[in-house]
């Protein structure tokens, strides 16, 4: 006949085993739920920062967001200060600004992309929104810019001869 402490003792055991193992399954349930709520915020997330990205870059193509962003008037001649980093060239630069720029000055893709360091074709190819200008590009656009017709002719023969 077994010892009354043993059987004792064995059947406390099996009882925790029991509610341990009841715990486990209710933890490993707690944990599935969160991981899949995880992963929803996750794809949540990413579809928000697109839609904040298209309204960035929307707002920064809209001229009310640039007379919203400047706070004083600018004097003619002055030039708009340069952005404090690539990114800020990046989201500053328009697709059809910068055609329109071209247009006025009444220059060739080829006679744009002497100014900015890049070819003609990659000036075609920025104004059909199929491409963004590398960084160098972009500072130089911003540099061109506020220039005059004159200006940028002026220029563009000092770089040709």
């Amino acid at each position: 006949m077994p010892n009354i402490a043993v059987v004792l003792k064995s059947e406390v055991s099996r009882l925790v085993r029991k509610e341990v193992r009841q715990d486990l399954e209710d933890l490993k349930k707690a944990l599935r739920a969160q991981r899949t709520e995880n992963t929803a915020m996750k794809k949540q997330l990413a579809a928000v920062e697109r839609t904040l990205a298209k309204l960035s870059a929307t707002l920064s193509d809209s001229p009310k967001a640039v007379q919203a962003t400047d706070a004083q008037p600018r004097a003619p001649g002055k030039r708009a200060p340069a952005p404090a980093s690539n990114t800020d060239f990046r989201a500053s630069f328009s697709p059809e600004g910068f055609a329109q720029l071209r247009k006025s000055w009444n220059l060739s893709a080829e006679s744009m992309g002497s100014l900015v360091g890049a070819s003609g074709q990659s000036v075609y190819k920025w104004e059909r929104k199929g491409v963004m200008p590398r960084d160098k590009q972009l500072a130089q656009i911003w540099a061109i810019k506020d220039l005059t017709r004159d200006q940028a002719l002026a220029q563009l023969a000092k770089l040709q001869g």
